[in-house]
């Protein structure tokens, strides 16, 4: 998780900000979404009614839209325990500055690796939609493929109909795409040499 936040913001606001503040917020930029999104997490949200156990996947609703009302309030994330051999995750966020900016995209991956192949490959992004998101038809690529360039390349086609990104100040529809399939192949590689695998 810890490689996902370096460069937020700077030490003046990293040490009053909040992680669950960052979520919270609902923006499709938060750079908090991924790697919670990669990792399962499930929220746990407390109101005078009780408490309930939100999973992060789906608790954004919309632009600047959550899964919270009024009188809730998020106050702990749980991380189900995850494998720690042949398994490594990867995070980047693409800004022009490395802190105090909003990310143009940010993404995260998580894979495992079994005897040579993908056994799972979880892909999120930020900026791609209009909340972040999980790239299902991505992950389904990766099943149980070879781990080689040929399984990277048809997983960074197949993220394109995970995702829809639109145009803004920051950037175009169409160098967002370009970046998605870029940083798509970059976070994967770097999963992959964190499991100890390699792409070839």
């Amino acid at each position: 998780m810890c490689c996902g936040h370096v460069p937020l913001l700077d030490r003046r606001f990293r040490n009053v900000a909040t992680y669950g503040g960052n979520i919270c917020n609902g923006a499709t930029s938060a750079d908090s979404a991924t790697p919670t999104l990669i990792y399962d997490a499930k929220l746990e949200i407390h109101s005078p009614r009780g408490v309930r156990f939100v999973p992060i996947n789906g608790f954004h609703t919309g632009p600047g839209k959550v899964s919270l009302e009024h009188d809730e309030i998020l106050v702990a994330f749980h991380f189900p325990p995850q494998p720690k051999e042949h398994a490594g995750s990867a995070h980047f966020k693409y800004a022009m500055r490395d802190a105090m900016d909003i990310s143009t995209i940010g993404c995260a991956a998580h894979c495992r690796l079994d005897n040579g192949n993908f056994s799972e490959l979880r892909l999120a992004f930020g900026v791609a939609a209009p909340t972040p998101i999980r790239c299902q038809h991505a992950e389904q690529t990766a099943q149980n493929a070879p781990l080689n360039l040929q399984t990277l390349e048809a997983i960074s086609e197949s993220v394109l109909q995970d995702v829809a990104p639109r145009s803004s100040w920051r950037a175009s529809k169409e160098f967002r795409l370009h970046l998605i399939q870029t940083m798509t192949k970059k976070v994967i590689s770097e999963a992959v040499a964190a499991a100890g695998g390699k792409l070839q």
